[in-house]
């Protein structure tokens, strides 16, 4: 019984997110954003939607289309909210619909080149 108790403690402390993984299997990565011409995209969100597990992000771009975040690994589908009009301009309109024709796979330590065609 007592170690039923230190096990059922244990799991609890550790937490798990929606997808049942515990939260400390997110992994650290980064990118940058930017248009088909290879302009930076900047002032944005990035909302990411988990395709196999994990939980939904929102990544905020740098100026510089830049960006550093924390995930549990796997595949998401992204779409962007715009911050300002002036970033309007740079997001294609099929990358605001939130539906799920693009997908990056996030892994520890990956470097995401993510460019924004029409």
């Amino acid at each position: 019984m007592r170690s039923f108790l230190v096990t059922l403690i244990a799991l609890v402390g550790v937490g798990c997110g929606e997808s049942g993984k515990p939260i400390a299997d997110a992994v650290n990565f980064s990118g940058k954003v930017s248009d088909a011409t290879g302009k930076p995209i900047g002032g944005v969100e990035m909302h990411l939607q988990p395709l196999d597990s994990g939980k939904p992000a929102i990544i905020s771009l740098g100026a510089d289309g830049s960006f550093k975040a924390k995930a549990v690994a796997g595949k998401y589908a992204f779409s962007f909210q715009l911050k300002n009009g002036a970033a309007a301009a740079k997001v294609p309109a099929n990358y605001r619909d939130g539906s799920k024709d693009h997908t990056i796979v996030v892994s520890s330590g990956a470097s995401l080149d993510i460019k924004l065609v029409p």
